[in-house]
């Protein structure tokens, strides 16, 4: 699922107003720092695997979790898709990763690897709850790192179990 010329000129617009996106990193690989790399992935996905923010290696690739870790994650897909084989080549783990719905707290890399600061972070939740809510409508989350900290992920995770944030029990509407 690609993301909507009007969601990505969102982001574009939140990124010019972010300071802190790592500009040299993007010039190295010849991108533009204010597009988002945002995965996305099947609306009916089972799975959205949720992390904190891209960095060099998906820049470069314009991929989210094709890094060490992203790799660690689209290794064990792998496996899981192909009866405990082991993942031959870099795009067997890109195709593995087609069955799941990837997404970051922030989709910008930022200075240093740093973790963005909680304005930032809240800078961009709409848009990522939006993408959450509205585009995908699976059931499982896989947060990795410190991500289940943050305030991205709360609706996400009531949805995911059938409650309402304040943890009703009823099936819950995400807002549109």
């Amino acid at each position: 699922m690609a993301l909507s010329p009007a969601l990505r000129t969102r982001f574009r617009a939140l990124a010019a107003q972010t300071d802190g996106i790592d500009t040299a990193a993007y010039a190295a690989c010849g991108k533009d720092p204010l597009d988002p790399i945002i995965g996305l992935g099947r609306r009916d996905a089972r799975v959205c695997i949720l992390g904190r923010d891209p960095g060099r290696s998906e820049v470069e690739h314009g991929e989210p979790f094709v890094g060490s870790g992203g790799q660690l994650v689209r290794k064990a897909l792998y496996r899981h898709l192909h009866d405990g084989t082991e993942m031959p080549h870099f795009a067997a783990g890109l195709e593995a990763g087609r069955v799941a719905f990837w997404l970051n707290t922030v989709p910008y890399k930022p200075v240093g690897n740093k973790a963005w600061s909680m304005p930032v972070k809240r800078r961009f939740h709409p848009l990522m709850r939006h993408l959450l809510l509205e585009q995908w409508c699976g059931h499982e989350i896989l947060t990795l790192g410190r991500v289940i900290h943050s305030r991205a992920c709360p609706a996400v995770i009531a949805r995911a179990c059938g409650k309402e944030e304040g943890g009703s029990g009823r099936p819950s509407t995400p807002e549109r």
